[in-house]
C-alpha cells in the first residue's frame, strides 16, 4: 500500500471539486496542529526537566545536611573547638621556647669561649 492509498482510504478519494486552496488551506491547518503538538511536547519536557531540577537540589541539601551533621560531630569529637586547640598549640610553642631558652643560657659561656679562641688564636699558614 502506497502514501496515496493510505491517503485515500483514510480521508476519501479526492474529488475533482476540491480546488487546490482547499487543500493548501488543510496542509497549513495540519502544519500548525504538529507545530502545537511540537510546543507542547517541549513545553512538558521542560516542565519534567524543572521537576528533576528541584527533586535533585532538594536531595542535594538533605545530603549536605547530613554530611554537615556529620563533621560537626566528628570535630566535636575528636578536634574540639579552635580555641582548646588553639590554646593546646600556644602551651607548645611556650614549653619549646622555655627549653631553648634554658639550653642557650646553659651553653652560653661555652660558646663565648669557643668564640674567643677562634677570635684570639691564629694559624699561619
Amino acid at each position: 500500500m502506497c502514501i496515496r492509498d493510505s491517503i485515500n482510504a483514510e480521508y476519501g478519494e479526492p474529488s475533482i471539486a476540491m480546488d487546490s486552496g482547499e487543500g493548501i488551506s488543510q496542509l497549513l491547518l495540519a502544519e500548525r496542529q504538529a507545530a502545537e503538538m511540537v510546543s507542547n511536547a517541549k513545553k512538558a519536557k521542560q516542565e519534567k526537566l524543572n521537576a528533576a531540577k528541584a527533586e535533585a537540589e532538594k536531595e542535594i541539601a538533605k545530603v549536605r545536611e547530613s554530611l554537615q551533621a556529620d563533621h560537626e560531630k566528628y570535630k566535636s569529637e575528636h578536634g574540639g573547638g579552635s580555641d582548646a586547640r588553639l590554646k593546646a598549640v600556644q602551651q607548645e610553642t611556650q614549653a619549646t621556647i622555655n627549653k631553648l631558652q634554658s639550653q642557650a643560657s646553659q651553653n652560653q659561656s661555652k660558646v663565648v669561649d669557643l668564640l674567643v679562641k677562634y677570635v684570639t688564636q691564629v694559624e699561619a699558614q
